[in-house]
């Protein structure tokens, strides 16, 4: 090939919101998804895509699994407002800003999902505020801005609606993850052309664990971190009908009294000892295990890929993280989502028609019991209904690849907003 003829056909691609190294799993697996999906629409449109992930250490190499690629790491967008060039200024930092900017001010495209869950204030206005800035980035460079499938809303103060609403109309496409966030997009934004497809790490690859081959009935618990010190805000922040750790607690001892099952705890937001008493789950893991020592304790995952893996080879899944919930439920393992905000049921019982789990919001230990033993009870029926999910899934990767090749054929304009 030509190198005229290769240039032609190389697209440089930013993904604002591109962790490969982040000590949450999910975050990782939406980078894994979204780079599964996008090699597809390359390989469709004859394309060479080359790729610069954000959220991640300059510093660091791409995993072998993606070393085939052709992937740029980048720790964050540049901020060229006042308060961020004073902070440069003091840490004479200024080659590193300098840094950033040239790796993505050359890009074709830019994409962004969120994190999954982010372009909301439901965790607060910071977590929001860092998607904003994603957006506002692509529109200072005037480059066109794609929004993955995530999360969109709710949006509780009307500085953040206000901003969301800039950054839906300056989009020049939108994906929502399910019908929920679908129609909070076109109430901000009426006429707002919004596409519905699914959570990006469903699509993420794994290699399959090995039938267990008989034994006690493998169930996999994944406490939230987040959840056991009440949120960010410590004091109950997402609204729990009752104390989080009283549910967890009250569902092991529900499932160590029955004979026949192994309870194994799975961290999905890892950091390990030097965390100390952080949001992630794997101290908690460690904790709840002290209190009840017939769990065991799952691998601590270097990577999204291990942690399914590992999840595949469960016989039943229950997890607050939502995307350890995507892992175990995408390979087929019947699941128990523990809910605590709308993007749950958007997605599972919404979008994928998957009812079966509780909202920790509207339900408590007695309610959440009574739905886990009703979900036990069916395991056989729900077993069978998981190839024709796994067919949506990919019916919906063909879906989303067919719709982003449309998009990227033609010209992608930046678009001026509202």
């Amino acid at each position: 090939m030509s190198s005229a003829t290769s240039k032609t056909n190389r697209r440089q691609l930013v993904l604002l919101s591109g962790p490969l190294y982040s000590s949450n799993m999910g975050c990782n697996a939406l980078t894994y998804g979204a780079l599964a999906v996008l090699d597809d629409v390359a390989r469709r449109l004859g394309l060479v895509f080359g790729y610069s992930l954000l959220d991640n250490p300059v510093d660091g190499a791409v995993p072998p699994e993606l070393a085939d690629r052709s992937i740029a790491l980048v720790d964050q967008v540049p901020d060229f407002g006042p308060k961020s060039l004073l902070r440069t200024f003091v840490r004479r930092d200024g080659a590193a800003l300098r840094r950033r900017h040239r790796a993505l001010r050359s890009a074709d495209l830019f994409l962004d999902n969120g994190w999954g869950d982010s372009f909301s204030d439901i965790y607060g206005r910071s977590r929001f505020e860092s998607v904003f800035r994603h957006g506002r980035y692509a529109r200072s460079l005037g480059k066109p801005l794609i929004l993955l499938p995530q999360t969109i809303g709710p949006f509780r103060a009307p500085a953040v609606r206000s901003r969301a609403r800039d950054m839906l109309a300056y989009a020049c496409a939108v994906y929502a993850r399910d019908p929920l966030s679908a129609a909070c997009a076109r109430e901000l934004v009426p006429g707002l052309d919004v596409r519905e497809s699914v959570d990006l790490a469903l699509f993420m690859p794994y290699a399959p664990a090995p039938p267990s081959g008989g034994g006690p009935l493998r169930i996999g618990v994944n406490p939230s971190g987040l959840l056991w010190h009440g949120g960010y805000s410590k004091n109950n922040q997402f609204g729990l009908k009752e104390d989080y750790r009283d549910v967890l607690r009250g569902v092991l001892r529900h499932l160590l009294a029955q004979p026949g099952i192994q309870v194994e705890l799975i961290g999905h937001d890892v950091r390990g000892p030097s965390a100390g008493n952080s949001f992630e789950d794997y101290h908690v893991c460690k904790l709840l295990q002290r209190e009840f020592p017939a769990c065991r304790v799952g691998p601590f995952f270097y990577g999204p890929l291990e942690a399914k893996s590992h999840i595949s080879g469960l016989d039943v899944f229950i997890g607050s993280r939502m995307h350890a919930c995507i892992a175990a439920y995408s390979a087929g393992v019947p699941t128990f989502p523990l809910g605590y905000s709308r993007k749950f049921a958007g997605l599972f019982a919404e979008k994928l028609g998957y009812g079966r789990g509780a909202d920790l919001a509207a339900h408590g230990l007695a309610e959440v019991q009574e739905r886990l033993a009703a979900c036990l009870a069916e395991l056989p029926a729900i077993r069978a209904e998981f190839p024709e999910r796994r067919r949506r899934i990919e019916s919906e990767r063909a879906a989303l690849v067919a719709d982003l090749a449309d998009r990227l054929a033609g010209p992608l304009n930046a678009r001026s907003g509202a």
